[in-house]
């Protein structure tokens, strides 16, 4: 019985061992995603800290985290005076929007036909794709300058558009494509029976419910377009074609004097759009990618 007595009491000692092990455990995760959290977040802090400083703060000597004197002046010249940048701006919108509907289209279509209409090629079709995506965009730049100087697509907003849909197409189509395959083809049978046509089925009934993958595609096509920057250099070298990311770069680090409150009041502009796209679609395309894992 003493014996007995003697285990029973070091059962809740035990248990106190693990729960305390189960809250260093926790508290250790705490440590670790916070450190990963100041390391994350610190550019964009350090970005929006000297764009509030003057050109000349931002070069003093220990430097400040926080700006003593904040100034709006860079933000005021960007909005009255630097009108270069809103052109930058108009070109990004203008070729992100072009790689929207390129990337849609060819990738509804393409994603439709692999889709519903299988044979020993879709396996292989699909992973050309994938397999595209492995190849570094400098190895692309020089063969491509050359097919765009022949077919006179340089300097033009269709010749960055067609990179830029290329580089988002693939996932486009793998994400589309599992959304497709989701769709059970009794749907589809019984619209035929009604007397729906192929494009009516695919416009009227399976699109409206794919949306959640439709928008991720949208999102992730226009984000890859926007923060482009290699092949966007190469194939402009005018302000009235090239779009923001290399614009900035060229026209504050290349012709400007490097006036860094400058820099990063203009990579606020850059960004902005980014993050007002991402809080007001969040919802969608966390459904559509994890829709798409799962189901696809």
């Amino acid at each position: 019985m003493a014996y007995q007595r003697e285990i029973d009491t070091k059962k809740p000692r035990q248990g106190m061992v693990e729960y305390k092990d189960f809250d260093m455990l926790k508290l250790t995760a705490l440590i670790l995603v916070s450190v990963y959290m100041v390391f994350s977040l610190f550019p964009i802090f350090w970005m929006l800290s000297t764009a509030l400083k003057t050109n000349v703060d931002t070069y003093k000597m220990p430097p400040e985290l926080v700006p003593v004197k904040p100034s709006l002046a860079g933000f005021r010249k960007l909005l009255s005076a630097d009108r270069t940048i809103f052109r930058f701006f108009l070109n990004s919108i203008i070729i992100g929007a072009g790689a929207v509907l390129l990337c849609l289209a060819a990738g509804l279509l393409a994603g439709y036909s692999l889709s519903r209409f299988p044979s020993r090629m879709s396996k292989f079709v699909m992973m050309f794709f994938l397999v595209s995506q492995m190849f570094p965009l400098a190895l692309l730049a020089i063969p491509l300058y050359v097919y765009f100087y022949r077919l006179h697509l340089l300097n033009t907003h269709l010749g960055v558009i067609l990179v830029h849909g290329a580089i988002a197409l693939p996932l486009c189509l793998w994400l589309l494509k599992g959304f497709f395959d989701t769709i059970p083809i009794e749907l589809e049978d019984a619209a035929k029976i009604d007397g729906c046509s192929r494009w009516k089925i695919l416009t009227r009934i399976i699109m409206p419910l794919i949306g959640p993958g439709i928008i991720t595609a949208a999102v992730y096509a226009f984000l890859i377009s926007w923060r482009e920057f290699l092949l966007a250099l190469v194939f402009t070298s005018t302000e009235i074609s090239r779009p923001l990311s290399p614009g900035l770069a060229v026209y504050y680090l290349g012709f400007v004097s490097l006036r860094w409150s400058d820099v990063m009041t203009a990579s606020i502009l850059t960004i902005s759009p980014l993050l007002i796209i991402y809080i007001f679609l969040q919802r969608y395309v966390i459904s559509g990618l994890v829709g798409g894992a799962v189901k696809g």
